[in-house]
């Protein structure tokens, strides 16, 4: 429906060559710098959120315990309603970010999606704090590759991607903070 509203093309937010921040022989873009320190701050927030406040500790019920949450009175529906709204207004957010980056394409949130589910796949489903360091991790680690090894283009960003959270799902099949459970 997208493509057949506004066109298959690529959107641009920021017409024109893109302002760079120069730090010695490397150059990032400056919507890049402002995607990097949104990025740093959403996940900083969301961890306060998330381990620090009452809020976080309902949150964490409701994902781990839903019968316990219940029985304590947590109204989960309520809980899960503004997981998902707050989700939904941080991924319109990066969607936005990324917009002042690239091009906007209505296939664009493809690989967004894939880097996504592998981060939250190598960093453990149940650990927010393995999924933020496997995200950063999953991107950077391509992206300094790409930019420091010579004859490497961005066409083997994705395939580096899968070969990271190959190594990393190797080394730590249940996530990167995961720890042995007792068993019952």
């Amino acid at each position: 429906a997208v493509a057949i509203l506004f066109g298959t093309d690529g959107k641009s937010f920021v017409h024109g060559t893109l302002p760079t921040l120069q730090v010695g022989p490397y150059q990032m873009p400056f919507p890049g710098v402002a995607i990097l320190v949104a990025g740093l701050l959403f996940s900083l927030l969301s961890s306060a959120l998330y381990f620090l406040t009452p809020v976080g500790r309902t949150l964490r019920a409701v994902s781990e315990q839903y019968l316990s949450a219940a029985s304590l009175g947590i109204n989960q529906s309520r809980v899960r309603a503004i997981a998902y709204l707050l989700a939904a207004l941080i991924s319109g957010a990066v969607v936005s970010l990324v917009g002042l980056n690239t091009a906007l394409l209505p296939s664009m949130g493809f690989n967004l999606i894939v880097m996504a589910f592998l981060a939250l796949l190598t960093g453990g489903a149940h650990d927010v704090r393995g999924t933020i360091l496997a995200s950063y991790f999953l991107v950077f680690f391509p992206e300094v590759v790409v930019g420091l090894a010579p004859g490497v283009s961005l066409n083997w960003r994705m395939s580096l991607v899968f070969l990271i959270a190959a190594v990393l799902l190797f080394v730590r099949p249940s996530g990167l903070f995961a720890f042995t459970r007792r068993a019952i």
